[in-house]
Formats: C-alpha cells, sequence, structure tokens
C-alpha cells in the first residue's frame, strides 16, 4: 500500500466530529456514547476516553484505517481533540 501524505489538521477535524457526532440508536433514541464520556470526562467523574474502533470504521473506514497504520501519531491528535473539547462539555462548575 502506498503512504501517502495526510493533513493532520483534516484528521483532527474529522476525530472531532466522530466524537461529537457518533451515536447509536436505541430503540427512537439516540445515545452520543462519545459525548457522553467526554461530559464525565469534563466534571472529573471519569479519567480515560474508551473508544472502540469498529465505531471509527463504521463512521469512517479511511479513518479508522489511518489510526491502525498509525496508532501512536492518533492518540496524540486524539488527546489534543478532547482537550479542545473538554471547556464545551463541561456543564456545571467544579469545586476548587
Amino acid at each position: 500500500m502506498a503512504s501517502r501524505t495526510r493533513d493532520y489538521e483534516q484528521e483532527k477535524a474529522k476525530l472531532r466530529q466522530f466524537l461529537v457526532e457518533f451515536h447509536v440508536k436505541e430503540g427512537r433514541r439516540k445515545d452520543f456514547k462519545y459525548a457522553s464520556q467526554l461530559t464525565s470526562i469534563a466534571h472529573r467523574e471519569q479519567v480515560l476516553l474508551t473508544i472502540d474502533l469498529d465505531d471509527v470504521d463504521s463512521f469512517d473506514q479511511e479513518l479508522a484505517e489511518a489510526v491502525v497504520e498509525n496508532a501512536r501519531r492518533y492518540t496524540a491528535l486524539m488527546s489534543d481533540v478532547v482537550a479542545d473539547l473538554l471547556p464545551e462539555y463541561r456543564t456545571r462548575e467544579e469545586p476548587s
């Protein structure tokens, strides 16, 4: 497989879109599983974001393949995306 140069800012945008928009349907309800994890992390109720690669694959197969090919890079990109997103998921102030 030929290696191609990736635009990592564009990849970060895809990762952000995945975290914000990915959902599973439970009857008539949508469960935004990563958005709910981000809320828990923002409120310090959870410390680890767990991402299922099958979810990434169902959202964007090319992105999932890129993650598999370069897991270290995509872990760093995902960390940046999560850090940028967390303030948006804080719905209450934490006590100091």
